[in-house]
Formats: structure tokens, sequence, C-alpha cells
């Protein structure tokens, strides 16, 4: 999650699930899409399809299930070359443009009745698409065993220019069974996944919003989280509270704040808010100016740092945006540029860039900036008829002068904390020499660019170009809680509560090979217990650990005063303070210690149970 906490929870694929999957009741059941999605526009325009599915009886026995589709013959010109992704077999899939071409996909595993799994499907820019899956509690996903397919065989059909505006069974000849379910599909216009991996990992949660994307299908609902695509029931398609479920999350998308004016200000954590994802980039150097047929030296970019950083809600920060240098002075003696400002967000400094040399200084090509300790430097002139040297950047060091040609700046480093990916912090060039004498370009706002040293004509002089500004992006969503429930199937998660990583692992009887319950905090385990029943771990805001207990919520005589003591234990926890859970073997959950996850929480799920062999982790902060 790149340290972006959101609020999430996951529910049971036990005899009594909770909702959470879309059921097909008749063989013409559907949901339809309007106005639907056009995936491309050319045979090489990328895309991803991904969900997961569930077939009651032997997969591919009724033609389904259909993961993606039109609710309209391919005759209709319009919901022509739609994409239907289609389980045809226990080992196969076709994937087809709507009747103008298909291809047949044979998979890595077999496909059994009763099982949920997880399907991708991506193609890149160069034509090429892939087919992965799945089985839930499986470590990844496997490539299609015959390869990738290449749409450049047939640039016609593979345009997918029609409109898939279905979730479920081909119209007119519906072809879905009672026993078929789908979850948490997302459809994107970028390949997500490289084409030649031969695995992927396995979701280990349900989706959320990535650049590109179309369609991001509601865990609680029938709608379209995007907001673009209206969903429809037809033929009594609907979620299923009684039918199987695959861990299903809740989302709160993440909340992304850009300063780009230079100077100081302040932010303040939102309530809820213990860890933040961070951009700082500091200002760049001003190029070197040119002067007598000679270029000035490159501004070395401001300095790029990303990461993740602990936060308290309710507290303020020190938020510095660095101005870029100015470039050397239009006059005829060596006039270096300035310097980067700093920028600061809490304790993370990114310095500023270094400055470009004038024409005739000698020296170095920019050096590129080392970890956080040494900026990106300025590039050097290098005297009559030879263009300036390149200023250093973020991840590369300037380039060299080629004759009367500047060399080039240093790489920069590319960041996608907001929304799409950009370049930062990339290296200003050296100018060149000779005609037309020209004013170094300046670095781009807001990137931390060097700017390019000035380039000048015989007895002339060029003013080097200013750096620019740096930025500063913090980007966050309120950590709540997780949930997760098992029976025969181990169980396990890690999550990241403030600068804490926390893993936990639960398993019951009934999983075969099952383990002892595992708590490890910061990469140090803390549990490890065969003791039946539940074990709660309270951990301090820094994650330093409070108290470990245990509770035999399975006994017959002892387990309803233990559950007692359990739901006491849960209401007593200092607000701030972090709780996991975890069970081995088997366990019981009830009303009482229900209520004290909602209450104190925020915990939505409603999951009670006698004794049984029930797993369970849970992990919150208290409110």
């Amino acid at each position: 999650m790149s340290g972006i906490m959101m609020t999430l929870f996951a529910k049971s694929a036990s005899s009594s699930p909770t909702p959470g999957s879309i059921y097909f009741p008749t063989t013409s059941s559907r949901i339809t899409l309007s106005p639907g999605i056009t995936l491309s526009s050319t045979y090489q325009s990328p895309f991803t399809v991904e969900g997961w599915f569930y077939s009651g009886d032997t997969p591919g026995t009724d033609s389904g299930p259909v993961l993606l589709s039109t609710d309209t013959a391919s005759s209709t010109p319009a919901y022509a070359k739609a994409l239907t992704i289609n389980v045809v077999s226990t080992t196969q899939i076709v994937v087809d443009s709507n009747g103008a071409t298909a291809t047949t996909f044979n998979l890595a595993q077999t496909l059994v009745a009763a099982s949920w799994y997880y399907l991708a499907v991506s193609r890149d820019s160069s034509g090429f698409m892939q087919l992965w899956l799945g089985k839930q509690g499986d470590a990844s996903a496997a490539a299609s065993t015959s390869g990738r397919f290449n749409c450049n065989a047939d640039t016609s059909g593979w345009a997918l220019t029609g409109l898939s505006n279905c979730i479920g069974a081909f119209v007119p000849a519906g072809r879905y069974s009672a026993t078929d379910y789908i979850s948490g599909i997302r459809v994107t216009n970028t390949n997500l996944y490289i084409t030649t991996n031969a695995t992927i990992a396995m979701p280990t949660q349900t989706f959320g919003y990535v650049p590109g994307i179309l369609f991001l299908q509601s865990p609680t609902d029938l709608s379209d989280l995007t907001g673009d695509q209206t969903l429809t029931s037809v033929g009594s398609a609907a979620y299923s509270a009684t039918g199987p479920s695959i861990d299903i999350q809740t989302y709160v998308e993440p909340t992304t704040v850009s300063f780009t004016s230079t100077g100081t200000t302040s932010w303040t954590a939102p309530a809820g808010v213990y860890t933040v994802e961070y951009l700082v980039v500091g200002g760049a150097g001003g190029a070197g100016n040119g002067y007598d047929n000679a270029g000035g030296g490159g501004g070395g970019a401001g300095m790029v740092r990303t990461g993740n950083v602990a936060v308290a809600p309710g507290t303020s920060y020190t938020v510095t945006v660095g101005g870029g240098g100015a470039g050397g002075a239009d006059t005829r003696t060596n006039n270096p540029g300035s310097p980067g400002s700093n920028s600061v967000f809490s304790s993370i400094t990114s310095l500023g860039g270094g400055q470009g040399l004038g024409s005739r200084t000698g020296g170095a090509v920019g050096a590129a900036q080392i970890g956080s300790s040494t900026a990106p430097t300025g590039g050097a002139g290098t005297g009559g008829g030879t263009g300036g040297l390149g200023g250093g950047g973020a991840s590369g060091a300037g380039g060299s002068n080629s004759g009367a040609t500047g060399g080039t700046g240093g790489a920069g480093t590319a960041s996608s904390i907001t929304g799409s990916s950009v370049t930062y912090g990339v290296g200003g060039a050296g100018g060149g020499a000779g005609a037309p004498t020209t004013d170094g370009a300046n670095g781009t706002t807001n990137r931390g660019n060097g700017g390019q040293g000035g380039k000048s004509n015989s007895a002339d002089s060029a003013k080097g170009g200013d750096g620019g500004s740096g930025i500063v992006v913090v980007k966050y969503g309120p950590y709540t809680w997780y949930e997760a429930f098992g029976t025969t199937l181990a169980i396990s998660t890690t999550q990241y509560v403030g600068a804490t990583k926390i893993y936990a692992y639960s398993s019951t009887f009934d999983v075969p090979s099952y383990q002892n319950a595992v708590i490890q905090v910061n990469d140090v385990e803390i549990v490890n217990t065969g003791n039946r029943g539940h074990t709660m771990v309270v951990l301090s805001p820094s994650g330093a650990t409070i108290s470990t207990n245990w509770y035999d919520t399975y006994d017959a005589v002892t387990g309803p005063a233990n559950l007692t003591a359990l739901a006491n234990a849960l209401n007593g926890v200092a607000s701030g303070n972090r709780v996991v859970l975890v069970v081995y073997d088997a366990s019981a959950f009830n009303a009482a210690c229900r209520s004290a996850l909602t209450i104190g929480y925020g915990d939505t799920n409603s999951n009670t149970w006698t004794a049984s062999r029930v797993s369970q982790i849970f992990v919150g902060v208290k409110s």
C-alpha cells in the first residue's frame, strides 16, 4: 500500500458468509454497465481487466463465468469488437473480441468446483496479451502455459473499439448458472502487469484506485466506485447474502495535498491519520552564463526524497517549498548561477541543487544525488568554442559536452504520488557555443529541474536559466481497522499502522499442516503460540508492546467467562493504542466482543460464532 493506510476489512468464506459477491440465479442473469467501456482504439492499446470468480459446479460446464462481455449481439456495430473473458473449461479461458477474433489461454492449474480464483488479463503497448490465474490461498497467480498472445496477428479484430457493458451472461444466449459468483472487478486502460512475467502477486485486498482506471466494482453494492458507470441488475442478478464471499474491503480514497508555492507554511495531520506518504523535492540550482563563444554549465537538480513517515493526528508539521536558484547574469565574465533552496516536510529535508558555473570556469560534469546527504551539483563551462557540461540529476550525473553542443542534464526520479507518473529532479543541460546567442531555459517549476546554461556567440553573452522550484506532496488516508476470518485456509496479513509494521498469522485445526498463531511487530516476533483461542496484543502508537494476553474462548466451561474478559480488555484499551488479535486452533466470538470492535474501533463486520474451528485476525486503532 505504499504506506497509505486505507480503511479495510475482510469477510469470511465460511458456510454462513457475509455479503460480498454478485449472484446470478438464472441463465440470463447479468449486470449491465451504462454507458459501457471502450477499452482501446488500436490493437496495441494497453488495458488490464482483473477480478475474482467462483463456480459452484465444475468450471466451464455452463460456459461461464463471464468476467466481462457485451449485452448486445456482435452484429450490432456499437458492440462489435467488445472484450469478452469467458471460462470455457477447467483448463482454458477464452479472451474474445465479441466474435471478431478470439484466443484460448491454457491454464497452469486445473480449476475445481466451489473455489475462488483470481484472474487478470493485460495487454501492453506492443500488442502482447497475457492471462494469469491463481486460486485463493496461492502465493501468486501463474501466467498461461500457452504464452503471450500477439494481437499484431489480427490488427483489426483486436482493436477493441466496441462497448463492453455486461458482467455475467452473454446475450441473447444467456449462459449463467445459479452456482456462479463474481467479486471485485477492476478495468484500466493501462497494462498494470508486465506481460512477460511468469507470475504476478495475488491480491491481498480488493482493488483500489490506480492511474487509468475505467471501472471499479464496489465491494458493498452494485455500483462503480469511479462514478463512470451505472450498474443495472437483469434477471435477478444481485449481491448475495448467502453465497460465498471473497475478501471484501471498504476503501477511503487517499487524499493528496500538494504544496507548490515557495516559502514556509504548515500542515496538520487529520484525525485518524498516523502515516503519510511523501514526496519532497528541493529547489534546483541556476545555470551558469555563457559568454564569448562558450556555453554555461547546467544547474544541479533539487534533491528528491520519497517514502513514508509517521505523524500524529492533530499535530502541525512544517512545510517548506524551496525556490530555484537564479541563473548567472548576462555579462561577459564568468557568472555562476545560485544554488537552489531546501524543501522540508516534518523531519524530511531535500537539499537544494548546486549552481552551474560560467562558460569559461573549467571543471567537471554535475554529480548525481547521493542518498539524503548530498544534492546534485551543477556542471561547469569548458572554455571557448565548447558547450557547457550538464548538471547532475536525482538519479544520474550530467553529461559531457560534444564540441559546441552542451552536455545533457542528469536523469531524474519518477513518482506517481499525484496519480500519474512525473519525473522530478532532472539536471539542467549545458549551454551551447556559437550563434545564435540564447539565454538558458529555466528549469520546470515544481519539478526541481536545473536551469540550462546560457549559449553565447563570440563577443557576446547570455544569461543562465533559473532553477525550477521544488515541491512537497503529502498523501494519506485514515487507518482504522482490518479483520479477516478463516476455516479451512490459513489467513495472514501485513498491516502498516503509523510507522509500525504488523504481521499476523492465524489458522485452525482444519487447515492442513496448521501452525502456531504468530504476531510480528517491525519484523520482531512477539507472539508464537499454540494456545487455543484468542491472543490479544496491545501496542503503543510507537509500536512498543504494552500487554499480551491469552483467552481460551473455545473451552466449554471457561469460554463464556473468557469471552467477557476479552470484551472488557478490548473496551479498556486507551485511545490511540493499537490492538492485534489472532486465533489458534478454534475459538468463539460473541455479541459483546463484536460490540467492542464496533464501538471502539469502527469495525463494520457483524460476524459472531459459537465454539468452532474459526480463525480470526483483527488489527485496529482504538478511537
